[in-house]
């Protein structure tokens, strides 16, 4: 149980709070949403999601899920992942290092080019928590890193969506390379993140480039 636990870690389940897998793959889209109604306790319900959403990703589904905590009793418009007004609050700032290049994109990345985003991921923790940010959860994210740093629960609202954009605009200023950038487009409330323990498939795999499964670090 060692990646559910650490995808909870990391994305912590906040009581009546549903929970969302959305798996993408060539073959489509399947979006599903947990309530806590349906299940007798939490942990039911975390494992269910948790289930789902392995199998979904040996199927070849890449899985996601929301970073933020869905409102109560939300129901997502016509089967459709959740929207913006459906999350409750804010609960961290994720920064997203991946490759820059459009054609990088298309495929799994390197040991090497893995190893240089480490380096990279590294210095932007420090700084980050050099300038009071807080000790963030380090993430291998298949080809890249994330780092999610806690929040005091923002309101889901427009300026918050505006700080946390400037915030990761000031990282990008300082520490994206012709190599590597920080996705500056993150900010938003309902933004999606791979589940932990999932196996990220982008592309072909070969025996340089194979696929990794998403992986807590710290």
């Amino acid at each position: 149980m060692t990646n559910f636990n650490d995808h909870f870690t990391v994305h912590p389940h906040y009581s009546g709070s549903p929970l969302e897998v959305r798996a993408i793959s060539k073959a489509g889209a399947k979006t599903k949403l947990f309530y806590p109604t349906d299940y007798p306790n939490p942990r039911e319900m975390q494992e269910a999601f948790y289930s789902y959403a392995m199998n979904l990703n040996q199927q070849g589904y890449n899985c996601y899920t929301t970073m933020n905590p869905i409102k109560t009793g939300f129901i997502a418009p016509g089967g459709k992942g959740t929207t913006k007004d459906g999350i409750a609050k804010r609960t961290k700032v994720m920064v997203d290092l991946d490759r820059k290049s459009l054609e990088s994109k298309k495929y799994p990345a390197t040991d090497d080019e893995l190893r240089r985003a480490d380096d990279l991921i590294n210095r932007i923790s420090d700084y980050a928590m050099e300038i009071g940010w807080g000790r963030p959860h380090k993430v291998m994210s298949g080809n890249g890193y994330h780092l999610y740093f806690a929040l005091s629960d923002l309101e889901n609202d427009y300026e918050s969506d505006r700080l946390i954009k400037s915030l990761l605009e000031i990282l990008a200023q300082k520490f994206d390379t012709e190599e590597f950038g920080i996705d500056t487009l993150v900010y938003d409330a309902a933004r999606i993140t791979k589940i932990i323990g999932t196996v990220a498939r982008k592309g072909s795999e070969t025996q340089e480039r194979p696929y990794r499964t998403v992986e807590l670090i710290r």
